[in-house]
């Protein structure tokens, strides 16, 4: 446990500050050598590192980006995701589609002759608003 943080210490004594002349605080210099020690030796998690050389999780985030460290959560398209499941699960895709609402199919003699009225109570908590609303069943 003594090797531990005797690397921790050493660690955290090589880590220094530069201003580069730019205005602001001053730019934590990590070294990538640093967050892999930290992150495979010592077997710590990400927030852990974050805490001891003293750097948000966020900070973390942006050099773990730049050294091309493994950053948590992917980014992908929501387009391509639903071509994906579009191409390789048809299975799946047809179980769906049977189970969408069926509409009801009904003749209106004459416009007036059948009103929808529907509600919405969603903002009277935050700002004390109710709507409603009312459309012809004539039109489609």
């Amino acid at each position: 446990m003594n090797e531990l943080s005797r690397d921790f210490d050493r660690i955290f004594e090589d880590s220094e500050r530069s201003t580069n002349g730019l205005v602001g605080r001053p730019r934590l210099q990590i070294l990538q050598q640093q967050l892999q020690t930290l992150h495979n030796d010592a077997s710590s998690r990400w927030a852990d590192i974050g805490r001891i050389l003293g750097i948000s999780e966020r900070t973390l985030c942006h050099r773990r980006y730049e050294f091309g460290l493994p950053v948590k959560g992917l980014r992908i398209q929501r387009h391509r995701i639903q071509e994906t499941i579009r191409r390789v699960d048809l299975v799946l895709r047809t179980l769906r589609a049977a189970q969408q609402i069926i509409r009801r199919v009904y003749s209106v003699p004459c416009p007036n002759a059948l009103w929808h009225i529907d509600g919405n109570h969603k903002l009277i908590q935050p700002y004390k608003i109710i709507i409603h609303g009312g459309l012809d069943g004539f039109q489609e």
